[in-house]
């Protein structure tokens, strides 16, 4: 069941009288498709419908994340949702995580823990840069080369050194997957990053969810960020 917040109920009715419709391309990475049918800058709101390929029966953890590519603000929320193995379809849902304009581009991430993720946008002129150039959006953050980690694990979080270093790519939405950070206790792992005091905080950092298989969160800062194991 949903904690807090219904992520993705059946049956919600599309978007109000004013919704801008787009043909936008789908993006689809590791088994997550999504396709947004439409936003409505009047009532904020994102109107779309995810495909989530799961490898088995169970209870994922999916993630909603709406960001506004133009202003730079994002939402999320998380929940857990039952799945069969294969293909399956929810929506068309609509949510209203953050405020957009007429002309802006928003963006609409679904991640399902341990599948992968996918993402869509509307406004703009219909597609985004990335699509028009048959990229495909990444939000994976990467690891940096061992002496950069190294000069960063020199600086403790109180007493505990990072256990993976990586430039977070800027604000929105971002992935650390465990395979790429061998070294952390998923999902005992906490995200910060380093400000211009040289000092460790995670004052920019919303929305983290962490799993045995990655940490997700919404960055509000560029730079050097990384993960500390938690007790």
């Amino acid at each position: 069941m949903w904690q807090r917040k219904t992520l993705i109920p059946a049956g919600l009715a599309a978007a109000a009288a004013g919704t801008i419709i787009v043909a936008a391309v789908v993006i689809t990475a590791g088994g997550v498709s999504v396709n947004v049918s439409g936003c409505d800058p009047a009532a904020d709101s994102v109107t779309f419908s995810t495909t989530i390929h799961a490898p088995a029966d169970g209870t994922y953890t999916v993630t909603l994340t709406v960001t506004n590519e133009t202003t730079g603000a994002s939402g999320s929320q998380s929940g857990s949702v039952s799945l069969s193995a294969g293909a399956n379809t929810l929506g068309p849902t609509t949510r209203s995580l953050v405020p957009f304009s007429a002309g802006d581009t928003v963006r609409a991430t679904i991640t399902a823990a341990g599948i992968g993720s996918g993402s869509d946008t509307c406004g703009g002129s219909g597609s985004s840069a990335e699509e028009e150039q048959g990229t495909p959006f990444v939000p994976h953050v990467k690891p940096v080369d061992a002496g950069t980690t190294a000069l960063y694990q020199s600086v403790p979080l109180g007493d505990v050194a990072a256990c993976g270093v990586f430039d977070v790519n800027g604000h929105g939405f971002k992935i650390a997957s465990a395979p790429d950070f061998p070294a952390c206790p998923y999902p005992a792992v906490a995200v910060f990053c380093f400000n211009d005091q040289g000092q460790w905080t995670d004052e920019n950092i919303f929305n983290v969810v962490t799993n045995p298989f990655e940490v997700n969160f919404t960055s509000g800062q560029h730079g050097i960020c990384a993960l500390f194991p938690t007790p």
